[in-house]
């Protein structure tokens, strides 16, 4: 049962200072997969243009993913290191970066 929130934003008999109930499984794999989309959007959209605009704020998300609690498991870091790679990789297209190989 989900308590009603009050008007202060409190969530009823529970105080504001108790851990939320731990993340399921499935969200995990919600986000490994949000991540792969993310990923096949910069593959398919592999122009500078578009990407440096969002630099910041997609890389301080992806850090902050790929720097998370250890219990949402590599899967999940991997896939936020992978995409903040492509990222960085397209929005930093020059004749230094052009010398990398292509990524899977």
């Amino acid at each position: 049962p989900v308590a009603a929130s009050g008007v202060d934003g409190s969530r009823g008999s529970q105080s504001p200072k108790e851990p939320m109930p731990a993340r399921k499984s499935y969200e995990r794999d919600v986000r490994v997969a949000a991540l792969e989309a993310l990923d096949a959007l910069i593959v398919v959209t592999c122009l500078p243009a578009i990407w440096r605009p969002l630099l910041p704020g997609v890389s301080s998300a992806l850090i902050k993913v790929s720097v998370g609690d250890f219990k949402q498991g590599s899967k999940l870091t991997a896939a936020a290191l992978l995409a903040l790679l492509r990222i960085l990789m397209v929005s930093m297209h020059d004749d230094v970066t052009a010398q990398f190989p292509a990524l899977p």
